[in-house]
């Protein structure tokens, strides 16, 4: 019986079909894990930039001043956008805003104040 399963043991180890397969499973699984990982990495860097854009989009300033052609009576035009300016915090640097999501705030406050 010892002797049976040495043979068997010593067969096992010579066995050469299979391993074939086992180093694609190996390779699929570690290409499958980086792109999980690339594909996270996407997903934040997309993010963090969607929030750089919205940054941007509530303090661009549309100000501008065109001098006038005094020889063709065309007049100076001035333009001053009194648009409201945040900082990192969400916070209005100018005084009052103009953004609906501070009144969000104010109710959210009001609705704690009510539980406590």
């Amino acid at each position: 019986m010892a002797r049976r399963f040495d043979n068997l043991l010593q067969g096992i180890w010579r066995e050469q079909e299979g391993v074939l397969s086992f180093d694609w499973i190996l390779l699929l699984t570690l290409l499958t894990m980086g792109v999980v990982g690339g594909i996270a990495a996407t997903r934040n860097a997309s993010i963090d930039e969607s929030g750089d854009i919205a940054e941007v989009s509530i303090s661009l300033d549309q100000s501008y001043t065109s001098p006038g052609v005094a020889t063709r009576g065309i007049p100076d035009s001035v333009f001053t956008d009194d648009a409201p300016v945040f900082d990192e915090r969400g916070h209005n640097t100018q005084g009052s805003s103009h953004l609906p999501f501070d009144d969000v705030h104010a109710s959210d406050q009001e609705f704690s104040a009510k539980l406590a």
